[in-house]
């Protein structure tokens, strides 16, 4: 299986876009949706760090997951309606000193 995920910030020209990708194959929309990113250094040298995302994220739908081609940052889309609280959990779990009870 071979896919491509594509994201835009307007929905100018979207429709010229979706015809000009339906060419090539099926086409699927996600809308009101976030891209939340996890940067950090040696994602892929230190064992455990995506472990550790995923699971404070486990009650929230991610809907892609994009690993960037280095090794310095993790990134996810997920439902606009929760991008705050995926904020929050991502940084009680890395950051528990600065999150406030």
């Amino acid at each position: 299986e071979v896919s491509v995920a594509l994201t835009v910030d307007t929905r100018e020209g979207i429709e010229e876009l979706l015809g000009e990708l339906r060419q090539y194959g099926e086409v699927s929309v996600l809308e009101e949706v976030a891209i939340v990113s996890v940067v950090g250094r040696q994602f892929r040298v230190q064992s455990g760090i995506a472990g550790r995302v995923f699971r404070a994220l486990a009650d929230i739908n991610i809907m892609v997951i994009s690993g960037g081609a280095s090794d310095i940052n993790l990134n996810f889309v997920v439902a606009s309606a929760d991008t705050d609280r995926c904020v929050r959990q991502l940084h009680g779990e890395f950051f528990p000193a600065l999150v406030a009870p």
